[in-house]
C-alpha cells in the first residue's frame, strides 16, 4: 500500500515504493495460500471430499510469495545503497522522535509496540538501522516460507491418498502444518507492523522538515506542480536540508 513507502532521499526513492510493493504482494500471496487450505477444510466438512489440488495451489501461492520476498530483500539492499549515497533526511534525536511518535499513536496511525521498536532503532542508528531490521526480518520470512512449502509436500501426499487433511490438522498427527503456519504468520505480522510504523514515522518527519503539515493535517500548495518538478530533480529537498 502507498502508506507503507518511506519518504524521502534528496531525490525520489523508487526502491522504497518497490520494497513496499513486493512486501504487499508477498503478504497477499501468503494469505491467499491460507484461504486455499480453508476452502479444502470446508469441502471436507460439508461435502466430505478432499481436493488435493488445493494443496498444490497453496504451494504455488507460497512459492510466488517467496519470490516476492526475495525481490523485497533485493529492493531493501538497493534502498540501503541509495540512502547511503544521498542526502537523506534523517533524525535520531529521541526527544523529537518521541514527540512525533506519541502524536501518531494518539491518532491511531501507528501501533505503540512497533513504533517503540522503530524509535529505538532510529535512536541507535537512524533510518539505516531500521532498514537493517527490515532486511533481517525479510530474510527470516523467506526461511519460514520455505519451511512451510517443504512441510506441505507430505500433506499433499496425504490428500492425494484420499485421507482427510482436516483430521491430520485437528488431531495433531506428524503431518500437522499448524506450527509452521503459525511461525510464518507471526513473522509476517511483525514485518508488516514494523514496516508500517517505520514508514509512517519517516513520512511524518519529512513533512515536519519540509513544512508540509502533518499526517491528518494536510496543507494547500498553490504551486504544487513546481514543487513536484523540483522534487523529481532533487532541488526542493536539497534546499530544505540545507536550510534546516
Amino acid at each position: 500500500m502507498g502508506g507503507m513507502n518511506h519518504q524521502p532521499c534528496s531525490k525520489p526513492a523508487p526502491e522504497s515504493t518497490r520494497l513496499s510493493r513486493h512486501l504487499s504482494s508477498a503478504t497477499a500471496n501468503i494469505m491467499l495460500a491460507n484461504t486455499r487450505l480453508e476452502d479444502l477444510i470446508i469441502d471436507e466438512l460439508e461435502l466430505e471430499i478432499t481436493q488435493p489440488m488445493q494443496i498444490s495451489m497453496m504451494i504455488i501461492m507460497l512459492q510466488n510469495g517467496r519470490a516476492d520476498i526475495i525481490k523485497a530483500i533485493a529492493a531493501s539492499k538497493a534502498l540501503f545503497v541509495q540512502v547511503e549515497g544521498s542526502n537523506f533526511i534523517d533524525c535520531s534525536d529521541r526527544a523529537v522522535l518521541q514527540q512525533l511518535t506519541d502524536r501518531l499513536y494518539s491518532q491511531g496511525l501507528v501501533d505503540r509496540v512497533y513504533a517503540d521498536l522503530v524509535l529505538e532503532d532510529r535512536c541507535k542508528g537512524g533510518f539505516i538501522a531500521c532498514l537493517t531490521s527490515i532486511d533481517k526480518d525479510l530474510t527470516e520470512l523467506n526461511t519460514l516460507t520455505s519451511k512451510l512449502i517443504e512441510d506441505l509436500e507430505p500433506l499433499k501426499i496425504v490428500a492425494e491418498s484420499g485421507d482427510q487433511v482436516f483430521s491430520h490438522l485437528e488431531f495433531n498427527t506428524s503431518q500437522n502444518i499448524k506450527p509452521s503456519f503459525a511461525r510464518l504468520f507471526n513473522r509476517l505480522n511483525t514485518v508488516n507492523g514494523y514496516f508500517l510504523a517505520s514508514a509512517i514515522i519517516s513520512t511524518e518527519y519529512f513533512y515536519k522538515v519540509a513544512s508540509f503539515g502533518s499526517l491528518g493535517t494536510p496543507i494547500h500548495h498553490p504551486n504544487l506542480g513546481e514543487i513536484f518538478q523540483d522534487f523529481i530533480k532533487g532541488n526542493a529537498i536539497e534546499r530544505l536540508v540545507t536550510s534546516e
